[in-house]
């Protein structure tokens, strides 16, 4: 009856080799951390550590905290104590994985977020969907750039919620969710001049400091 499931794609054209997109989507993740940081509404790295056998792999274990910027219409629906998002990521270079899980929810609440970056700008299944969920998919295609892409990332969500209030919540959290995916790329397109000479061992090196604290902004954190 509450029962809500989304699959959306989300396309980001971008000026940069696959290669080069990596360095600025780890670069652009520690600045965000480290630019934006707030003490009352967190997003906390819980861990970070590489992935074993996969060159520049990295594995993320991200909470976020999101009493403050859930709107308060939809707070009776969730106690606000209770709004918090765990996002475990599997970086491995050209493409990563993420899933989502709420405690409070439960397994009333699933979510998992891929993303793929290829130097085919008009990959037509890219995540390789059934016949079914290629007939359920949106296809949303965002413009960062004037410059003439050479690579797009793309990204995956597949959404499930099945609790009262599901429909309400569900818009809420995809504008949220574009909001934040456009805003990722539009800061790592506009300070491109300080971490696309930078190698990858320098790039690890700022992602230690810039989690010292490990709290930010949950509205400018997620990717």
């Amino acid at each position: 009856m509450f029962a809500v499931e989304v699959i959306r794609e989300y396309r980001f054209p971008m000026p940069f080799s696959v290669e080069t997109y990596y360095k600025g989507e780890r670069y652009t993740s520690a600045y965000v951390v480290e630019q934006t940081a707030n003490t009352n509404t967190s997003v906390e790295v819980a861990e970070r550590r590489p992935i074993e056998n996969v060159k520049g792999g990295q594995y993320t274990k991200t909470i976020y905290n999101l009493g403050k910027s859930f709107p308060s219409f939809l707070q009776p629906l969730i106690p606000k104590d209770k709004l918090q998002l765990i996002e475990e990521s599997w970086n491995m270079g050209d493409h990563f994985d993420s899933k989502v899980s709420c405690p409070y929810a439960k397994n009333r609440y699933e979510m998992t977020i891929t993303t793929i970056m290829s130097s085919d700008l008009n990959a037509q299944n890219i995540f390789d969907l059934s016949p079914e969920d290629l007939r359920r998919r949106e296809i949303v295609p965002i413009k960062i750039s004037d410059e003439t892409p050479s690579m797009c990332c793309y990204k995956l969500i597949k959404f499930k919620l099945n609790m009262f209030g599901s429909h309400l919540i569900t818009p809420f959290f995809f504008s949220q969710q574009q909001a934040r995916f456009t805003r990722f790329h539009n800061h790592m397109y506009d300070t491109k001049n300080k971490w696309i000479n930078k190698t990858i061992e320098e790039i690890s090196e700022y992602e230690k400091s810039a989690s010292q604290p490990c709290s930010t902004d949950v509205d400018n954190a997620v990717k």
